[in-house]
């Protein structure tokens, strides 16, 4: 008949048991290094330090008192950061061998956002105040450097010779990839000094004086205003703007009775002969009285001998500006 098998008897440990065994790893940042001269596995140490981060639910109808509270809060702080320790021992060990504080800043400026500066601080030996120092001296170097798209600002602002504003020194940049604000560029030529040039619009000239030749009086001059139809004519030339960005030039005659455009010629440029075509065609459209009175500024086509002859032969009379009154104008 076989012996039936010996019960083994589990070992129970206690609190003080288990608190000399966080201690242990504590001194000794290893958790096999602590469970071995207790005789204990390093898996249940490992599982106590766990068992340890977790609230502990007190039996139903029984209450810690204060101290015992007061200590088991201290031992669920130590242990929670004794686990964070060794996460950051386990995972960073490459790089908390290098000895350079330089390095050991800039591995604390990496894993700030995981752990406590402070822990860090103290795994790879070096003081708080230090890291804060250098993570101010960071910032403000930082600060002072000179960001690459008010570089590319500058290139581009001279390229352009100074004409380009915080319009088109925007699209510019961001042909460059530099996504910048218009109120950022202004800032920062502003601080610069940098003013953009505004050249001077063209404006074309529609009124060519030439001096030498002969210019009529302005007969309008304290003259009731027309009310009969082919009395009194007025003409001037007017530019337009082309799409492909030229000008075009209007010589046109209206009628100041009926308000009717009497002829009208339009040309690249201006010469005499844009006058005289629009002229004729008025005069095609409905034939001159006699008197007709023609009015127009003291430009050098309304002072040339084929328009003055055109006038001649139909028996109209000429009137033009005053010189230098701009309120005189037809």
């Amino acid at each position: 008949m076989k012996d039936s098998p010996q019960l083994v008897q589990r070992r129970r440990y206690d609190a003080a048991f288990r608190a000399e065994a966080f201690r242990l790893a504590g001194e000794s940042h290893s958790t096999q290094a602590a469970a071995r001269p207790l005789n204990i596995s390093s898996k249940l140490l490992y599982k106590w330090q766990k068992e340890s981060l977790t609230p502990v639910v007190a039996a139903r109808g029984a209450a810690l008192d204060p101290v015992t509270a007061a200590e088991l809060r201290q031992l669920r702080a130590a242990n929670r950061r004794r686990v964070q320790e060794l996460e950051i021992l386990k995972s960073h060990r490459h790089l908390l061998a290098h000895t350079r504080p330089m390095s050991r800043y800039r591995f604390i400026e990496a894993q700030w956002d995981h752990y406590p500066v402070r822990l860090l601080c103290q795994l790879v030996a070096v003081p708080a105040s230090g890291y804060y120092a250098w993570q101010q001296a960071q910032q403000h170097k930082a600060e002072q450097q000179e960001p690459a798209w008010e570089t590319a600002l500058l290139k581009a602002f001279g390229m352009h010779q100074r004409c380009y504003g915080t319009r088109r020194l925007r699209v510019e940049l961001r042909r460059k990839g530099y996504r910048v604000g218009r109120q950022r560029l202004r800032t920062a030529m502003r601080r610069r000094g940098l003013h953009a040039l505004q050249p001077k619009a063209f404006t074309p000239r529609t009124t060519d004086f030439i001096r030498g030749l002969r210019c009529a009086p302005n007969w309008l001059l304290d003259q009731p205003k027309s009310a009969q139809a082919n009395q009194l004519w007025v003409s001037d030339i007017t530019c337009l703007p082309l799409a492909n960005g030229d000008w075009a030039y209007l010589s046109a005659f209206q009628d100041m009775a009926s308000k009717h455009v009497m002829g009208w010629q339009v040309g690249a440029t201006m010469p005499e002969e844009l006058v005289t075509r629009a002229l004729q065609r008025a005069f095609w459209s409905q034939p001159a009285m006699p008197g007709l009175l023609v009015h127009s500024d003291r430009g050098g086509q309304n002072c040339g001998n084929a328009y003055r002859q055109l006038l001649h032969d139909h028996e109209a009379l000429r009137s033009q500006n005053r010189r230098g009154d701009c309120y005189d104008n037809a």
